[in-house]
């Protein structure tokens, strides 16, 4: 049949309702993604807070920092 294989499907079985969807996910979930970025810079700031109080270089603490 003519112009069958250009048909878009609309039950979610392709890529861009897939993109779509889980787009949608991420715009719902944006503020708590927002606030896990935030206490994420919070705990690492600490950490450097922390080396440095304990006698490690800025720069020490900075490397140590990078890491999870």
């Amino acid at each position: 049949m003519p112009g069958k294989d250009t048909l878009i499907p609309i039950d979610g079985n392709n890529n861009k309702n897939e993109l779509r969807d889980n787009l949608r996910i991420v715009k719902n979930d944006l503020s708590a993604i927002i606030e896990g970025v935030v206490l994420n810079a919070k705990i690492t700031r600490a950490k450097y807070d922390a080396l440095i109080i304990e006698g490690f270089t800025k720069e020490q603490a900075l490397e140590l920092s990078k890491r999870i």
